[in-house]
């Protein structure tokens, strides 16, 4: 699974336009320029500081759906992950026994979407949730950045879903939600999750040392990027 990156120190949310510069405010200004759109922000103005509404569902391969999760979907998505718990284990932080139940997965919803950093979705058969995946420490203004973590139920692996997934996910992060960048970061032996990034065109940056606490200790992990408008 793809980590998550927490961002400190980011970028402020937005560039303010200096006062009086507006174009059209005196007699014989120049036209307004074109508007510009999130992807190509006009040096000096503001950049987007709200969200977009939540990315539409998708169809993927298989009759796979691909859609925001809300907190109805706490009870299929508290059974994917304690069905999964244990194959999970290497990649993930230690988490309490509530995390895996239906209260814990309502609760973790609730307060993701309330804070309104974090866009989560789950992959779907019917009416089971059989994957997952978070765009977190979502940042605006000029850098618009988010990090990304996913997964698949354990019954579902190697099937190709969370390529098409991740791939899925990066497009509505630049055409809904306007961001510029998505960054992962993945356990340097997640040799599986690694390849599911360069698949989607990201990009390693680094190392990082003893980096998120992952299975009981403080684990180094590759830092992977990519850029969205090239």
């Amino acid at each position: 699974m793809g980590a998550p990156r927490r961002v400190s120190n980011a970028p402020p949310e937005g560039i303010p336009v200096p006062e009086g510069s507006a174009p059209g405010e005196t007699p014989g200004a120049p036209p307004p320029p074109k508007p510009r759109t999130p992807r190509d922000p006009a040096p000096g103005r503001v950049y987007r500081t709200t969200m977009s509404p939540a990315p539409a569902p998708r169809l993927l391969a298989d009759g796979t759906v691909l859609r925001p999760a809300t907190p109805d979907d706490a009870r299929p998505l508290a059974e994917a992950l304690a069905r999964s718990r244990a194959s999970m284990r290497p990649w993930e932080p230690d988490r309490p026994d509530a995390f895996y139940t239906p209260e814990g997965q309502a609760d973790r919803l609730t307060a993701q979407l309330a804070e309104g950093r974090t866009v989560p979705w789950i992959l779907t058969e019917g009416a089971a949730v059989i994957g997952g995946l978070t765009l977190s420490n979502l940042v605006l203004g000029p850098f618009r950045s988010a990090s990304l973590g996913y997964w698949t139920d354990v019954t579902r692996t190697g099937r190709g879903l969370a390529t098409a997934a991740v791939a899925e996910v990066c497009r509505a992060a630049r055409d809904d939600l306007g961001l510029h960048r998505v960054e992962a970061g993945t356990l340097l032996t997640n040799a599986a999750s690694q390849r599911v990034l360069a698949k989607n065109g990201f990009e390693e940056i680094g190392i990082a040392p003893h980096y998120l606490h992952i299975d009981g200790e403080w684990r180094d992990h590759r830092l992977f990027q990519r850029i969205l408008h090239r």
